[in-house]
């Protein structure tokens, strides 16, 4: 069978023009739905990491995920979405909400993905939690074994203001009354404490930030995901320094907001 892609599902391809390098992300989006219903019904289907590009997808706006489920809406209606109740379906997962006013995901997306680990649905998980940013309030509940999202319906715990440039479900509130960043290993980290003074100064300047210094911002973005708590320490420090000690930066970066061993969790 011959598959013509072309138009806005024309892939990347290397500069030799005989290799694909990646697929957009609307046909990944695709792809990784049916695999995910092919593998409930018990089949064996692999993913083509080749194709994909697992790292990138963490850092991938809130906004363009939400875009993506605008101009593809029977996405949302095909999301399932793993729980500690069971798996449900959309309509199942409304009405559970509606009806107890919070349920617990497991079914979440980890920050780096990891060959070691199950990570071939990393993109429909961050495409999952977008859409229920989107709809509820999420809360982050660190466990170094089983890390879970709580989802509560928006009336009950306020507006949810998550800048729609960051990644989704990056920073969020805590079920827990801790006052660290995240957690030390990246093998479990979804999400930073969004009540972190590192969160907030960057929740507060996202978007100045991503204005007036983008490389050294998505530097700051890349080592939240990918660094262990000794490594990102030593780089978010070293690019605040820098950013601080730029004479047109316009914002204010106070002496406090730096990383310490004591803001990871044990």
């Amino acid at each position: 069978t011959i598959i013509l892609l072309q138009d806005r599902y024309r892939p990347e391809v290397d500069i030799a023009r005989d290799g694909i390098r990646q697929l957009p992300l609307e046909l990944m989006c695709e792809l990784e739905l049916i695999r995910e219903k092919l593998q409930s019904q018990g089949f064996d289907v692999r993913a083509d990491s080749q194709l994909s590009n697992e790292n990138q997808y963490a850092y991938i706006s809130q906004k363009e995920y939400m875009n993506l489920l605008k101009e593809w809406p029977d996405f949302m209606e095909r999301f399932s979405f793993m729980t500690t109740e069971g798996q449900m379906d959309n309509a199942q997962l409304r009405k559970k909400i509606s009806q107890d006013g919070c349920i617990k995901l497991t079914g979440i997306p980890k920050r780096k993905s990891n060959s070691f680990y199950n990570d071939s649905n990393n993109l429909i998980n961050f495409l999952r939690v977008a859409y229920l940013q989107d709809l509820y309030v999420l809360q982050v509940h660190f466990d170094r074994y089983r890390p879970m999202l709580f989802i509560t319906a928006k009336s009950d715990m306020g507006h949810n203001n998550y800048p729609q440039l960051l990644p989704p479900a990056l920073f969020l509130p805590t079920t827990q009354p801790v006052t660290y960043f995240t957690t030390q290993d990246t093998y479990c980290r979804v999400s930073c404490n969004i009540n972190h003074k590192l969160s907030q100064f960057i929740v507060n300047n996202c978007e100045a930030l991503e204005c007036r210094v983008p490389g050294l911002f998505h530097e700051i973005l890349r080592s939240i995901s990918e660094d262990n708590s000794d490594l990102m320490i030593t780089k978010v420090n070293d690019v605040l320094d820098r950013m601080r000690n730029l004479p047109d930066l316009g914002i204010d970066i106070d002496a406090n907001i730096r990383l310490e061993k004591t803001d990871f969790s044990k």
